[in-house]
């Protein structure tokens, strides 16, 4: 007589995974906009060094589009212009010269869209499964 063997079934991605992965990814964008935001202060201070301007142009060209990402995800549509401005002004590879005030406003103005976007581009919690017992109930998930 055969005997069949019984396969345990793929387990579906439990809520709590679910809610694990958002946190990472949300900590790890709040980290590529705090390098940012060191970045942009760290070119700020040092003009004299060019190699090190280019690479923190390439960190901030690099979290200027994580974010722009980020805020298409949240059809923020607005912000995603402005950080695609930031991403061509701040591109390592084809470097756009400006004046040295221009530049310095430039710079102040991105440190205070990244830090304002530390606060404002976050995805709105989701809302917990629909009790069966009472139809009005729209709690928050933990």
């Amino acid at each position: 007589m055969l005997q069949q063997r019984h396969e345990p079934a793929a387990s579906k991605p439990d809520k709590r995974d679910e809610v694990k992965t958002a946190r990472v990814n949300s900590m790890m964008i709040k980290l590529i906009k705090w390098s940012a935001l060191t970045a942009l202060i760290a070119i700020a201070f040092t003009r004299t060094f060019p190699d090190l301007e280019l690479l923190l142009s390439f960190v901030i060209s690099a979290a200027a589009i994580v974010v722009l990402v980020q805020a298409t995800n949240l059809r923020r549509f607005i912000w995603t212009g402005l950080f695609l401005a930031i991403a061509c002004l701040f591109n390592p590879i084809i470097h756009v010269p400006l004046p040295e005030y221009v530049g310095r406003v430039v710079i102040a103005f991105t440190i205070l869209l990244f830090f304002f976007s530390l606060a404002l581009l976050n995805p709105a919690p989701k809302l917990s499964i629909a009790s069966t017992t009472d139809p009005l109930a729209r709690r928050q998930s933990l």
